[in-house]
């Protein structure tokens, strides 16, 4: 059975930190593997890409990793381990690219409906 713990909150609230020692607790009580980490955050800037890169090298090599900035939902379903960690962005900036990608989706359908109409 899959169980998928969600961890959310505020830029720099200690998510990833909490992610990884949840993530390490389940594996010592089960397999090393059996952790999967979704991780949403996206590189924008320098501060960010280092932060990334720092959490990437916090986390045991045999668990898997999927980066996914907006479809979380799909992330979930195609976790492929029997323990599924998600470890959200800041919960305002996922909602931002989260809105952010279907304003620009809704965009490009009118301009291409508008194309076709002439």
């Amino acid at each position: 059975m899959t169980m998928l713990t969600f961890l959310i909150g505020g830029a720099r609230s200690g998510k990833s930190t909490l992610a990884v020692q949840m993530g390490q607790r389940y594996a010592a009580e089960r397999a090393a593997g059996a952790v999967h980490f979704i991780a949403t955050a996206e590189p924008f800037d320098d501060d960010l890409r280092e932060r990334i890169n720092r959490h990437r090298s916090e986390r045991p090599l045999e668990w898997t990793t999927a980066e996914v900035p907006v479809h979380l939902a799909d992330a979930v379903r195609a976790a492929p381990a029997e323990m599924c960690w998600a470890r959200a962005a800041g919960c305002g900036t996922w909602t931002r690219r989260l809105a952010s990608q279907t304003v620009r989706q809704s965009m490009i359908r009118n301009i291409s409906a508008g194309a076709a109409r002439t």
